[in-house]
């Protein structure tokens, strides 16, 4: 019983030290979020007010000097959602595994590695999108992910037994129940460069 207690506290450990360190992944390779509001956000209490951007670190230095704007992508997060459901629906009877790329290359109707998906209806209608790069797209999805809609697995694993490296697996695994309703209820405001 305790060797069992034991483990599933590991188990929890471990997947919340994942979680971390996807969110410490998006901080790093986050372009134009105020790296301050970000820091201040994540040690915020509910009910806090954040400071506006603070126009000297990296990100803020970005804006500046690129053509980009906050675009609202509320329409393109509810897509993104029904192309990860009907990705999941389409793979799980075959029991395959869903990588985030899988989800980017359907949304962004790019060619797929896994040619099952080329046969899914969403990935031949035609629709307008305001999310339309590769980077953009997978930059919201790991928004969907860090802000808990998305759900996903991390394999967390030493490639040689003897080596002192890690590496990461990501698997999509699903959504949360309700998703499009509580997507539609955030707010969905993301720098975009002009095209």
């Amino acid at each position: 019983m305790n060797d069992s207690f034991e483990a599933n506290k590991r188990k929890e450990y471990l997947a919340k030290a994942c979680e971390k360190i996807f969110e410490v992944v998006h901080f790093c390779e986050e372009q134009y979020i105020c790296r301050e509001q970000m820091l201040a956000e994540y040690f915020a209490w509910n009910g806090d007010n954040l400071s506006p951007p603070c126009a000297h670190c990296d990100n803020c230095l970005c804006v500046q000097a690129e053509l980009v704007h906050k675009v609202d992508v509320k329409t393109d997060a509810i897509k993104m959602v029904e192309v990860v459901e009907e990705i999941i629906n389409k793979l799980r009877e075959s029991g395959k595994l869903i990588l985030p790329k899988d989800i980017i290359q359907v949304y962004c109707q790019l060619k797929c590695d896994n040619e099952e998906l080329t046969s899914l209806n969403i990935y031949r209608e035609t629709r307008k999108k305001i999310v339309r790069t590769k980077a953009d797209t997978q930059h919201l999805l790991d928004w969907l992910i860090i802000r808990g809609m998305v759900k996903i697995m991390i394999n967390l694993y030493r490639p040689n037994p003897n080596g002192n490296t890690l590496q990461t697996n990501i698997y999509i695994v699903g959504v949360i129940e309700g998703v499009t309703a509580i997507v539609m209820e955030k707010n969905w405001k993301m720098w975009l460069r002009h095209s």
